[in-house]
């Protein structure tokens, strides 16, 4: 079973994204609101990884 998402993993998660001072959509660039989603959906299996919730499986997305 996979780990729970942390505090520290979100906050790497945004400083990644930071961009002067701001979180943007790491796809598009854009300063919209900015949402954390899984790279490995959580669904198709990746409950069960351990890695599901680390910071190189999410990723802030706009929308």
């Amino acid at each position: 079973m996979s780990k729970a998402l942390t505090a520290r993993t979100r906050e790497i998660v945004t400083q990644r994204a930071d961009r002067g001072g701001w979180p943007v959509c790491e796809r598009c660039g854009t300063h919209r609101g900015a949402n954390l989603h899984h790279r490995r959906p959580r669904q198709m299996g990746g409950s069960t990884d351990p890695a599901t919730n680390t910071a190189s499986n999410l990723l802030l997305l706009c929308g």
